[in-house]
């Protein structure tokens, strides 16, 4: 599971030009305005990701006096990136209760106390869940089955996340890549003797073309995914190449995210391969 809400600490804070009552506040590589001295650096607070679904007991300021939308089945409110006086502000920061010994704190759903440190996901505790765009018609497709336990689902780490790691190695080279927004595909291979079929009988070979979170069947022409995946023999390829692979890419195109890359037809972009053998 993705941590979208996780214990952080206040790392800078930076004024906006023209603005007296908010500024700019940093958690490791995002930066998020609020008001001025609502928080130090050095304070520990709950920071909530871009794309979080926040449920509006946590945060009913969201919703700016306005019914809450819903998501499944909990009421609450994206976090989007935002502008505000000019300024890019992206997630929510919350702060951390004390007063247990001096220590930090939040409650969990029964009541119980929670002493935090940094760190720590709390996307469960807090009922948070990952936001997904609705999938457009042409991509739901017949579904085979759930998303096989021997490939791996895209979840990609954002870049600010990485900031601790990152940014000690700000002096080397380093060759920057765009992942696009798109709708994640992943198709996957593997041979041989030790996979069975529904009657448990042993099969020579499985393929499989999956969305986010289902295997398709490859049998639906209709799918997006399906006939991208044909069109692009991808499996002609991975069976001559021999080994047990997952391939995970984002597919573009039109009726996709709005097609912001204005390209006719679609492709599947690749930023990820799977070595099932090894991990």
């Amino acid at each position: 599971m993705r941590k979208l809400a996780t214990i952080r600490r206040i790392a800078e804070i930076r004024p906006i030009e023209n603005a007296n009552k908010i500024c700019h506040y940093r958690v490791d590589g995002w930066w998020v305005v609020d008001t001025v001295d609502k928080f130090q650096v050095g304070d520990l607070v709950i920071y909530l990701e871009i794309d979080s679904w926040v449920p509006t007991e946590l945060a009913p300021f969201l919703s700016k006096g306005k019914e809450p939308r819903e998501y499944n089945g909990v009421k609450g409110e994206r976090l989007k990136t935002v502008k505000l006086r000019g300024a890019v502000s992206q997630g929510l920061l919350l702060p951390i209760q004390t007063g247990i010994g001096g220590y930090p704190f939040i409650k969990n759903s029964i009541g119980e106390h929670i002493v935090v440190q940094e760190g720590l996901d709390v996307t469960e505790l807090l009922g948070v869940q990952k936001w997904e765009p609705p999938i457009p018609a042409q991509l739901r497709g017949k579904i085979a089955g759930i998303f096989p336990n021997w490939l791996r689902k895209t979840d990609e780490d954002r870049i600010q996340n990485c900031f601790k790691d990152v940014s000690p190695r700000l002096n080397e080279s380093w060759f920057i890549e765009e992942k696009v927004d798109g709708s994640s595909m992943t198709v996957g291979y593997r041979k041989g003797d030790f996979i069975l079929d529904k009657e448990g009988q042993p099969i020579p070979e499985e393929f499989v073309v999956c969305s986010r979170n289902l295997s398709l069947k490859l049998d639906d022409e209709h799918n997006t995914f399906v006939r991208i995946a044909k069109e692009s023999s991808i499996q002609d390829a991975m069976k001559a190449y021999g080994r047990n692979l997952g391939i995970s890419g984002e597919l573009i195109g039109e009726g996709i995210q709005g097609n912001k890359y204005d390209i006719k037809g679609h492709r599947w972009l690749v930023f990820n391969i799977f070595d099932v053998d090894t991990g």
